[in-house]
């Protein structure tokens, strides 16, 4: 990457450029990269690795390139990832690596780049791909080729009626999300009528016909759960494809908003406009909400896309009352053209909460303005957020993140709820978490405090779109092994540390037996260890004699769900155990799945 400032100066900049346009939508910012052949192959071999594993490099192109792990490291977004790699992109080489994890996108970019894309897609079209009655990752994978390709969509009815074949209420959820996403696009193109009416139907709720099965349905809520999912699904196309006349998209937005079950649907009908680029609609709701008095939800929305209409407002909230309010008021900033917003984030440095200097330090980094927070670096004495800005600068000394990790154990349990790592904790993770010195360091914290090992596994969790194997160097991951072999009276920081140094050491079949024999005769952290065994992606004879009697009819209903979400990664492809996992199948909607998820990673992860 050569090109010195525009649409590469910062991360901010690339993800304003990305979300400014609607997924699938991306193409036109081809013109604006200058990409060279190394960058290309590199982002290419990304995309199309078979096991989904991280750029093992020791030198970082910033900012489209990110470090996740120690010598690990990736594109900031796989849409754009699939840009870069274009030129290294053949329909033959695509063909060849056309299930693995990361493929889609590529191959939409590759049939973008060809010279010949109406045989390409026939072509694709062809191939249903594995067990495509149950995975159905072909029609997904077609669907994103016309959603890349709209000149393509008059060939696509094919595809178009088994995406829709499979928008019910009997699909998988991860599936169905895919379906979704697919024709989420689609549905403002050539088949935009027929696939809005099936989306509109999918809102409506059969009524019940006798009072026994209305009592039923007040008295056995999980009974709901496929069409509250199916629903959500249909939302989520309706929501891209709302129209962006406001007149006309009021009386369309209200048809969602005012229904009886909108709390069910509302979520996916915003992340489809979210999805879709649709600015004005969004910023329209956020204005609802901050008035409203929903500050919170309006904060997160302007995190997703950059509403400069408001910017006043958001950058306002930096100075709100509440602590939480400014922390997250520092992420809905980053997206902003605005003069006013470096110099409003340099001021939050010395915020009195530490977690909105790190929230704070973090957007300015993204912003592209290490000077600002470098120069504040210079002058502060607060211990604490002294050691934040110098973390954020890169600095890994024992005693700045010493001071890190004090305040971040008092967030740990906020850190495994719902809402995530604080800043402060994510500063952590990233500080340790993403180089050799760092992972040095992490080392000799949890010798010290071992419960830092809890709080670096939860930090070090990956987000559930950014599903990417790491493998740390192996004196890193020594290191970091002798610290915890350490930790021998606390059950639960054993097997939260085992879980850390599986998240380093994808495909290391020496860690599978500690961990296999830790999940043996343990029953408390079962869920933890099996997690670990997901991170570490190694099948074999011992991780598949641990998996099996888990997912077997007699464990527990919750053990055999747990267990069946990685067995895609750890059980051997034709091991017996993957009866059981289909029989989940069978078994609520949240067991389908899992087993779903782990009969599509069987085939995608090599």
């Amino acid at each position: 990457m050569k090109q010195p400032g525009g649409l590469l100066s910062s991360r901010a900049a690339i993800r304003r450029a990305l979300c400014s346009r609607p997924d699938a939508g991306r193409a036109s910012l081809i013109s604006s990269l200058d990409v060279d052949a190394a960058d290309a192959e590199r982002a290419a071999a990304y995309l199309l690795d078979p096991r989904g594993a991280a750029i093992v490099t020791e030198t970082l192109h910033e900012p489209v390139f990110e470090w996740v792990g120690p010598g690990n490291a990736a594109p900031i977004d796989d849409q754009l990832a699939a840009l870069i790699a274009m030129p290294a992109l053949s329909i033959v080489r695509v063909l060849e690596r056309r299930w693995t994890p990361r493929a889609d996108e590529a191959v939409a970019a590759a049939v973008v780049a060809t010279q010949y894309p109406e045989a390409a897609f026939e072509q694709l079209a062809r191939d249903a791909g594995p067990d495509p009655e149950l995975l159905a990752l072909g029609a997904v994978q077609c669907g994103r080729v016309l959603a890349w390709s709209p000149q393509l969509q008059p060939q696509g009815e094919r595809i178009v009626d088994a995406l829709l074949a499979r928008l019910g209420t009997t699909t998988p959820r991860p599936l169905l999300e895919l379906v979704a996403r697919a024709l989420g696009p689609l549905a403002r193109g050539h088949f935009a009528e027929r696939i809005l009416r099936r989306a509109r139907a999918g809102l409506e709720r059969p009524k019940a016909s006798s009072f026994s099965q209305e009592l039923a349905g007040v008295d056995q809520d999980w009974n709901e759960r496929p069409r509250r999912e199916h629903a959500a699904a249909c939302a989520y196309i309706l929501g891209f494809a709302a129209p962006h006349d406001r007149e006309a998209f009021v009386g369309y937005r209200a048809a969602i908003f005012d229904r009886e079950d909108a709390a069910d649907v509302m979520v996916p009908f915003v992340d489809g406009m979210i999805a879709a680029a649709h600015i004005p609609a969004v910023t329209e709701l956020a204005i609802d909400l901050f008035d409203g008095g929903n500050p919170d939800t309006a904060l997160a929305l302007a995190a997703q896309l950059p509403m400069d209409d408001i910017a006043g407002a958001l950058i306002e909230a930096l100075e709100a009352p509440s602590a939480g309010h400014r922390a997250l008021a520092c992420s809905a900033v980053e997206l902003l053209a605005h003069d006013d917003v470096d110099p409003a984030l340099a001021d939050r440095l010395a915020d009195p909460s530490p977690e909105v200097a790190a929230a704070a330090a973090s957007t300015l980094l993204a912003r592209g303005r290490r000077d600002l927070v470098a120069k504040h670096s210079g002058h502060e004495a607060h211990p604490v957020r002294r050691a934040v800005v110098l973390a954020a600068l890169g600095e890994r000394t024992v005693p700045v993140i010493g001071e890190l990790v004090r305040g971040g154990l008092a967030e740990l349990e906020a850190a495994s709820e719902d809402v995530g790592p604080s800043p402060v904790t994510r500063l952590v993770a990233e500080s340790l978490l993403t180089t050799v010195d760092g992972v040095g360091v992490a080392a000799d914290l949890i010798a010290g405090v071992p419960e830092a090992a809890g709080l670096l596994a939860l930090a070090g969790i990956p987000a559930v779109d950014r599903d990417i194997a790491v493998t740390a160097p192996a004196d890193a991951r020594v290191r970091l092994a002798e610290a915890l072999t350490q930790i021998s009276d606390d059950g639960e920081l054993r097997a939260l540390g085992l879980y850390l140094l599986a998240r380093m050491s994808a495909g290391d079949a020496t860690l599978a037996p500690i961990v296999v024999g830790e999940l043996s005769a343990t029953d408390g952290e079962a869920g933890t260890l099996v997690g670990a065994l997901g991170e570490l992606r190694v099948a074999t004879p011992e991780t598949a004699a641990v998996l099996a009697p888990l997912v077997g009819p007699q464990s527990p209903i919750g053990a055999r769900v747990i267990a069946a979400a990685v067995c895609g990664r750890a059980l051997p492809a034709g091991h017996p155990a993957w009866v059981h996992v289909r029989e989940l199948l069978e078994l609520g909607t949240i067991a389908r799945a899992a087993a779903w998820s782990a009969l599509r990673d069987r085939v995608r992860i090599a």
